[in-house]
């Protein structure tokens, strides 16, 4: 749970990826992302620009963060 996100009953979930790097920070939720570039508890975004930069390829030109969601299985 975080402070952001869809209320469920009894507590808040998600969101665990901002779907942009130009998400406000206060909506964003936080992490720890453990990589050569920024490492530590930050908001997601920053980790997710983090990650872009130590090479992993999740932000496109336009500033989308692209991530999968494998809880709703494979496509073939």
């Amino acid at each position: 749970a975080n402070t952001v996100g869809d209320t469920e009953d009894s507590g808040t979930i998600g969101p665990y990826c901002p779907p942009s790097i130009n998400t406000s920070r206060d909506e964003a939720g936080v992490g720890i992302y453990d990589g050569t570039t920024t490492p530590g508890f930050q908001s997601l975004v920053d980790a997710a620009v983090a990650m872009d930069a130590d090479g992993y390829d999740i932000v496109d030109e336009d500033g989308n963060i692209r991530f999968s969601d494998l809880t709703q299985g494979s496509e073939e």
